[in-house]
């Protein structure tokens, strides 16, 4: 038997399909918008690879734990796949309902050349300002002029010791791979970035003591790989001062503790 449809009743159907696209539109995008990810690894509630990226929490986050599922509620870029790069996320658990901020770890960076003790070019063509210190400058410029009237001393010292700063930043980093870490604020009011910088390493400790221009080195110990510090080393090996800068905050007192071992050794400007 052949069913024939007028052309009034096509017309009723097709409306129909679209009116039932629409209404389930959002529930599959939000479908999508919690998909589920398992905590691949973590580390003292601070640390998730989620994905194969690495986390950040802002602030420890208890009862997320490994094999954990969670969702993501934001990542920046918006709407950034879970396996590309980005700024800063935050996921729900989906057993405990805790919610945490993280920052992204955006992956690895060339540094193509230092400009001076505290400020670096990346290979991506970013311009890197390492936070929470503070070298004196290598050239004569205003900033050079202002440490001298606070520290007494004359600009030709203040332009060695920038240089002296400079010299040891590139001994550590000119040309190898860094990775970022960032505070709250990511970017100044001129577009550079600021960071905390470190270069990773796979040796022992020692060895990467063996290695380094000083031995006042300052390493941080991440699931077996050993960091180069480098805005602590700087301080600890005497080259540069804390600098606060709110809300840029975290690791003040650290810097504080370096910079006074620094100067009761007498390493670097203290000699």
């Amino acid at each position: 038997m052949e069913i024939v449809i007028n052309k009034d009743i096509k017309k009723e159907m097709k409306k129909l399909i679209i009116l039932i696209a629409l209404l389930l539109l959002p529930t599959l995008c939000f479908a999508r918008s919690i998909m589920a990810f398992r905590v691949e690894s973590s580390y003292n509630n601070k640390i998730f690879f989620i994905g194969g990226k690495k986390y950040e929490a802002k602030a420890s986050c208890l009862n997320v734990n490994e094999d954990d599922s969670v969702y993501f509620l934001e990542r920046t870029p918006k709407n950034a796949p879970v396996t590309a790069d980005c700024v800063t996320a935050t996921f729900k658990d989906v057993a405990t309902g805790t919610v945490c901020e993280c920052w992204c770890n955006d992956g690895t960076y060339t540094v193509e050349r230092v400009i001076d003790g505290d400020t670096l070019k990346l290979s991506n063509g970013e311009t890197v300002c390492l936070i929470g210190i503070d070298c004196p400058e290598s050239k004569l410029n205003d900033k050079a002029q202002r440490d001298s009237e606070i520290t007494g001393k004359d600009l030709a010292t203040i332009n060695k010791m920038g240089q002296e700063a400079t010299k040891f930043l590139k001994e550590l980093v000119e040309g190898r791979e860094v990775r970022l870490e960032y505070d709250v604020e990511k970017r100044d009011k001129y577009g550079r970035l600021l960071a905390y910088v470190y270069r990773d390493d796979t040796l022992s400790k020692e060895a990467l003591g063996r290695m380094t221009p000083m031995p006042e080195s300052y390493f941080t110990e991440d699931f077996g790989t050993y960091s180069f510090f480098i805005n602590a080393t700087i301080v600890k090996a005497g080259y540069a001062s804390p600098m606060t800068i709110y809300p840029n905050i975290k690791y003040i007192d650290l810097f504080r503790k370096l910079y006074e071992e620094a100067r009761e050794n007498k390493r670097g400007r203290w000699r």
